[in-house]
């Protein structure tokens, strides 16, 4: 690459880093939250301890938090070995791998296409654009903003090999796709975002067969043109396979957690209307991204008809314009089913948990999107005079970078702490029950148990047949010494939900305090049953097993409960007591 070319990259790709550092400023100030990030970070032994034999081994074989994703494990584990739990170099890491994205992403473009201000443009939207923040500025979402990066480093070397047809790009092009499945299976879609670049603008096949040609023999020209193609993305196709495999696996080991919650599965066809409405709501918000929110409630009523009719509609209308334009703009049509079908997987079609869409899922489809748009408002304005155009699209242009720049910003400030983003939450969205109950929780950490309490009966005029709420206002009374009120709500919430598994171990530790030893044990283990490993659940079982001199059980409960959470100091000290037990029987 000569200096020249490079002369001309260089100052967008400081556009692109400057932009990021201006849009998302705040994330240097923000901590974590404890929407997930104690599952992942502040409170995994795993990461926490940092890159040790131990936690590596962990991270290649778990399917924690319901995927499996052993990179994302080990980029997280990296950050606390060099600086800790300090949360600002956690965000920092994430908005260098955004800005890096970005650049990656304008350099591909403008390779594939040669078209250098087209290509800024779409990267420079994209980097700027407030759809990514719940990528970037949320911690836990490493995994997403690592796969892109793998993500588009394969896509590169597959340009490279599309031009020399040699066997080291081919291996590297599949390489990088595999680290980009180990970073988040969502990677899954890439061989088919391949197909699309086969297309447009890499030409390697055409979809005519001539004009006089019919039906028939233009499905006929179609898969002798394709078809070679199809073939030589069989290994990406077969990986994608074993890691949706993978995927399906890990969603179902985390079933009891969905099912804990109290969340009911959606039937198919809410399922289907969910995607509809899903598709239209995240191209609209790529378009207008407003009233962004960190947790989307599926409606308890399901969607109503009309907006089920108006997104299909929509979406029917965007198809039709998008296939009669694309037969003179092919970055159109390519860039519309780029959207759609890299998005599906994440389209609601499986549902687990109380969302009905999240902004983090469109990270990667809505670079289609923004393809699309910036290459047909290009090929559509009148050409006009040169310089007279160029400086009405660079005024058009940084306007808008402009605007959803300060969008980001605003919305990166919400993710300063729990307390701002759950605020926000229900500022932006109505009935947002998550909101409730995470303020609630952080409540009842604080020992704000009347205010906890609040919240957790908000939730219930929301979601009335949520068992967590119930379990957790069962712990309410405990701590107050309300004993029975505590055992009729822990009660309740087994009623509406008998994989309640926090319920158990309350009701375990209810009656372990009372003496009741018996019920405790049938309580412990059936929390263990539900909520796996449990450390408390172990350590109090091995207790009360201890205590009837029941040794060699009560060992391997100590040693699960350390084996769950090698902190644990009281299981350390209890299976301590155990071999004092064993010296003294010895006697």
């Amino acid at each position: 690459m000569n200096d020249r070319v490079w002369q001309r990259r260089w100052p967008v790709l400081l556009v692109l880093c400057a932009a990021a550092l201006c849009a998302y400023a705040p994330v240097f100030y923000a901590g974590f939250v404890t929407f997930d990030d104690p599952r992942y970070i502040t409170e995994n032994v795993y990461v926490r301890n940092g890159l040790t034999g131990q936690s590596i081994r962990w991270a290649w074989t778990t399917c924690h938090a319901g995927i499996y994703h052993p990179l994302a494990w080990l980029s997280h584990m990296l950050d606390t070995t060099l600086v800790g739990l300090a949360p600002r170099w956690h965000h920092v890491h994430n908005l260098l791998l955004h800005a890096a994205n970005a650049c990656l992403l304008f350099l591909g473009l403008r390779r594939l296409t040669g078209k250098h201000w087209r290509s800024a443009v779409v990267a420079l939207l994209f980097v700027v654009h407030p759809l990514t923040v719940e990528s970037v500025a949320w911690v836990t979402e490493r995994k997403n903003v690592l796969s892109t990066f793998f993500w588009l480093l394969a896509a590169g070397a597959y340009i490279r090999y599309t031009r020399t047809q040699r066997l080291p790009a081919y291996l590297l092009c599949w390489l990088l796709f595999v680290l980009g499945l180990l970073a988040k299976p969502f990677v899954i879609t890439f061989p088919f975002a391949l197909l699309l670049l086969d297309y447009w603008p890499l030409k390697r096949f055409s979809l005519a067969a001539g004009p006089a040609a019919g039906r028939a023999e233009k499905w006929r020209a179609f898969a002798r043109a394709a078809g070679p193609l199809v073939l030589e993305k069989v290994p990406w196709f077969l990986f994608s396979a074993v890691f949706a495999w993978l995927a399906a696996g890990a969603a179902w080991m985390s079933l009891n957690r969905t099912l804990q919650t109290g969340q009911e599965f959606v039937p198919v066809w809410e399922r289907l209307a969910n995607v509809l409405v899903g598709y239209a709501a995240y191209a609209r918000t790529v378009v207008l991204p407003i009233r962004l929110v960190f947790f989307y409630p599926y409606p308890n009523e399901g969607w109503p008809p009309v907006t089920i009719v108006v997104s299909s509609l929509a979406l029917g209308a965007v198809s039709l314009a998008a296939a009669r334009r694309g037969r003179q703009i092919p970055a159109v049509a390519v860039g519309w089913l780029w959207y759609l079908g890299v998005l599906f997987p994440n389209s609601g079609i499986v549902h687990f948990g109380g969302q009905c869409r999240a902004d983090r899922y469109v990270y990667v489809p809505m670079i289609g999107l923004l393809v699309m748009l910036v290459w047909w408002v290009a090929e559509t304005i009148p050409a006009g005079r040169g310089k007279r155009r160029r400086a009405v699209t660079a005024a058009v242009t940084g306007a808008v970078t402009v605007l959803l720049g300060i969008g980001t910003w605003v919305q990166s400030s919400a993710w300063d702490d729990s307390e701002s983003l759950y605020r926000d939450g229900l500022r932006q969205s109505k009935g947002n029950y998550l909101a409730l109950l995470d303020l609630g929780n952080l409540r009842y950490r604080t020992g704000n148990y009347r205010q906890a309490e609040q919240y957790y009966l908000e939730v219930l005029n929301l979601k009335p047949q949520l068992a967590e709420v119930y379990s957790n206002l069962g712990a309410i009374a405990f701590v107050r010494g309300d004993r029975d009120r505590a055992l009729r709500m822990y009660d309740k919430a087994i009623k509406l939900n008998p994989w309640t598994g926090q319920a158990y171990l309350n009701k375990g530790l209810l009656y372990h305090q009372r003496g009741d030893e018996r019920r405790a044990i049938g309580y412990y283990k059936l929390a263990l049953i539900w909520l796996g490993p449990d450390p408390t659940a172990l350590n109090n079982l091995g207790a009360i097993l201890l205590h009837r001199r029941a040794l060699d059980e009560a060992e391997r409960c100590f040693r699960a409960a350390l084996a769950a959470d090698p902190e644990l100091e009281s299981a350390r000290i209890n299976l301590n007591k155990v071999q004092r037990g064993r010296e003294l029987l010895g006697r």
